[in-house]
């Protein structure tokens, strides 16, 4: 198995249980993906580019707390590579179709 198979094995499925949880508004599974060293920076649509882990963990735990009942969540990965240091997934079209108390981020 190549180093990147084994980094998707590993990290996929992972990725789309985190996601998942988040869209019913459980941030745990995301809190525990992420690096809590810093720097640590999330950019997002929902929210201002927040910096430290403190900052990111606030600006997770108030995204999934708009989330619940997802009824659907699909994830596509578009992108996946390894080199040296450095592993990343890049993702498009993840979506949710239910929002606690009609909240919607893309409205």
């Amino acid at each position: 198995m190549s180093e990147l198979d084994d980094f998707l094995t590993k990290t996929l499925a992972r990725q789309v249980e985190e996601e998942e949880a988040f869209h019913n508004g459980d941030v745990t599974p995301r809190l525990e993906m992420w690096s809590t060293q810093d720097p640590v920076t999330v950019f997002g649509a929902a929210v201002p580019c927040k910096s430290g882990w403190d900052e990111v963990s606030r600006a997770f735990r108030w995204m999934a707390s708009r989330f619940s009942d997802c009824t659907a969540y699909r994830f596509e990965l578009v992108a996946a590579g390894v080199s040296g240091a450095r592993r990343g997934i890049d993702d498009v079209g993840a979506t949710s179709r239910t929002f606690a108390n009609g909240y919607c981020p893309s409205k």
